[in-house]
């Protein structure tokens, strides 16, 4: 978002010697509207929109956490409550796909510590995998909730290594409109 951010102003800063009818107007508050895209056509503004946000759910560098040891440390320990729910969620499930949902929750917590603790270039690595097996856990939690579709979950994770961030969205809408769906739906138990 800053490199979006940082983009925009370069190119309003190059803009400014374009005729007015180019530049950003003041609007009622006073504040000039953010001219996002100044496109001569259909096709460049869907050029435009397909290149941002595809850039936007792409792991982007090495983050901008852990500047001290204390904030790396927190980032550390907020690890472990991963691994503790994951090993009860795997020992506790009946079910082959609520263990894998267990074991991807640990896969979790091992990523971001993964994250965390390195520096250099494998910390964007481990930021990649961070944001890889987060979206294998969401595809996990998502083939328990949709027992009958396997090919959602072989989709979800085909698409993982290309576009990690589209793919944890995707199952968590999903998910959430199923569980919309059943609120709907079930009855309302009182007492419960």
């Amino acid at each position: 978002m800053a490199r979006l951010c940082f983009e925009l102003a370069e190119r309003r800063d190059t803009d400014k010697a374009e005729e007015s009818e180019h530049r950003p107007q003041r609007g009622a508050a006073g504040l000039r509207d953010l001219q996002c895209v100044r496109a001569d056509g259909w096709a460049n503004s869907i050029v435009w929109t397909r290149d941002t946000l595809g850039g936007l759910c792409q792991p982007q560098g090495p983050g901008t956490c852990d500047h001290t040891p204390a904030e790396r440390t927190a980032n550390l320990l907020t690890c472990l409550p991963f691994f503790k729910i994951g090993l009860d969620t795997y020992r506790n499930s009946s079910t082959d796909a609520g263990r894998l949902y267990g074991a991807s929750v640990v896969g979790v917590g091992a990523g971001a510590m993964a994250f965390h603790a390195t520096n250099g270039e494998a910390r964007c690595w481990g930021r990649r995998l961070d944001y890889w097996v987060i979206a294998m856990s969401a595809a996990a939690l998502s083939r328990i909730v949709y027992p009958s579709v396997p090919q959602h979950t072989r989709i979800s994770l085909a698409l993982v290594p290309f576009q990690p961030l589209a793919v944890t969205i995707a199952n968590g809408v999903s998910i959430q409109a199923e569980f919309a769906r059943l609120g709907i739906v079930l009855p309302a138990r009182d007492g419960e």
